[in-house]
């Protein structure tokens, strides 16, 4: 890989991602997941395409996600080539270590360590590590580019990955029957219907925050990008749970009150990944199958005309351990 990688992107663009490294660095170290070691690893594999060499006995270095997002050459073909080696095993890994015993080795082959074929679970791990770094980080909104975590005076970055999470998701989350999906064990790579966030309060306010883009927020959340999962994942169950929250169906109420009236694009003006998630929402309510309850509510927000206040939970339903805690009315979707 290196060589190739080398041979495409050329001195000028290797001189750019060295210039770039920092930025990347500042992320990695935020989220404050990687020791020194492994941050000089990744920086190795972003400058140069340099893959570590993996052992039978040690996790994947890298983990698939960001094999992608730091790999040098960022096409396609090369996330395929990228995610393909992973998934063949270590036939097809930078290793030191034999996949057959042979003499003299002291017991140190894959299949002695692995007990077989059983190295699968470095795939596995690769696997969950992604899972857990995209649903953590690449959607979290502390990402906002302004407000520091309490007790920190650090600036967080404006998203976790800098916008390279739309490709990533969109890669990884790939349906069924698309060029792009991979699945391990019979299972997708990743998988938006086993994300319990997204039957909560707080997945839906902030949809709302960055609709109404007026308070700080993080513009690249994964979830943004992934509203045919989201609509996969709708079923009277999940209407059920949602409803049974107090601020679950508080917020999906202030969502869907605040997409029905998101006005559509000035004259002349390209739309915005909002208006445009906002066209495809109402089509999907409006034009597909829902469950009945949904349905009700999606009416019911669309003869709505009066304010969206965000806030109207906190003063409905004080927090008792803090009783001096006054929040603002805060109102969404003053177009």
């Amino acid at each position: 890989m290196t060589a190739s990688v080398l041979n495409k992107l050329g001195r000028a663009q290797l001189d750019a991602r060295k210039q770039s490294w920092d930025d990347v660095k500042l992320r990695l170290e935020y989220c404050e997941l990687h020791t020194k070691a492994e941050l000089k690893v990744f920086e190795s594999y972003y400058l140069r395409g340099t893959e570590p060499k993996q052992h039978p006995g040690r996790k994947d270095p890298i983990p698939l996600v960001y094999r992608l997002w730091l790999c040098p050459d960022q096409s396609i073909e090369s996330w395929r080539a990228v995610t393909e080696r992973l998934l063949a095993g270590p036939a097809a890994w930078r290793t030191d270590i034999n996949i057959e015993p042979i003499d003299g080795d002291n017991g140190e082959s894959w299949r002695d360590e692995c007990r077989g074929d059983n190295w699968g679970w470095q795939i596995q791990k690769s696997i969950s590590e992604t899972y857990h770094i995209l649903w953590q980080h690449a959607d979290s909104d502390a990402y906002d580019g302004t407000t520091p975590v309490f007790g920190s005076k650090l600036i967080p970055p404006l998203g976790f990955m800098g916008g390279a999470e739309r490709k990533l998701i969109e890669f990884l989350a790939a349906e069924k029957n698309s060029a792009n999906y991979y699945e391990y064990k019979n299972e997708a790579l990743f998988d938006f219907s086993g994300h319990s966030g997204s039957n909560s309060w707080r997945f839906y306010r902030d949809f709302c925050f960055w609709l109404d883009a007026r308070k700080p927020h993080n513009p690249y959340m994964i979830t943004y990008y992934m509203y045919e999962h989201w609509y996969a994942a709708l079923s009277d169950d999940y209407m059920r749970k949602l409803e049974g929250s107090v601020g679950g169906a508080f917020y999906l109420n202030s969502y869907l009150q605040l997409l029905a009236r998101y006005p559509e694009p000035e004259a002349g003006l390209a739309s915005s990944e909002r208006h445009l998630y906002a066209q495809k929402i109402r089509a999907m309510l409006d034009h597909r199958p829902i469950p009945s309850a949904l349905k009700e509510v999606w009416l019911a927000a669309k003869n709505y005309q009066g304010r969206i206040d965000l806030n109207a939970l906190e003063f409905k339903y004080p927090d008792p351990d803090h009783p001096e805690y006054q929040p603002e009315h805060y109102y969404v979707g003053e177009f």
